[in-house]
């Protein structure tokens, strides 16, 4: 009789887990099968303020790093002013005309950055690739200009 209750109960609970199992999938797709357009449609704009969200976020932060770096390279351009004051005059003219193409790229690069503020989505992209490589020239410049100070 023992061993006959323990087969029940063990069957019994199989077949309670089975029907449980069964009936959460017909929920599964009963839900599937209710899914709208009008929920597709609102689930799309919810993706998009999202991306968008984003996108503003990784442009605000780049264009800080952007600002800390002009501000750095600002003070390096101080610096370097400073040096041509004491340099000999033959030398002193050849390194203002190399701070004078610096500033004109410093400014070019601030320009840049004015532009990139303003822009949005794809033209952001593009604005930022533009960015980079104006970034990185101005930092090859000026570290030239270091070398031959």
């Amino acid at each position: 009789m023992n061993r006959f209750l323990c087969a029940l109960i063990v069957t019994l609970s199989f077949s309670i887990l089975t029907l449980v199992g069964c009936g959460e999938g017909k929920e599964q797709a009963q839900s599937q099968e209710n899914v709208t357009a009008e929920n597709v449609k609102e689930d799309a704009a919810e993706t998009m303020e999202t991306a968008q969200a984003y996108t503003q976020q990784q442009k605000e932060e780049y264009q800080r790093e952007l600002d800390e770096q002009l501000n750095a390279l600002d003070q390096k351009l101080d610096k370097l002013e400073a040096k041509a004051e004491s340099m000999q005059e033959d030398a002193k003219v050849r390194y203002e005309n190399m701070l004078v193409t610096l500033k004109q790229k410093q400014r070019d690069a601030v320009d840049a950055l004015d532009e990139l503020k303003r822009e949005s989505g794809e033209a952001w992209s593009t604005m930022k690739e533009k960015m980079d490589a104006m970034m990185k020239n101005l930092k090859d410049a000026f570290d030239q200009t270091e070398a031959q100070s």
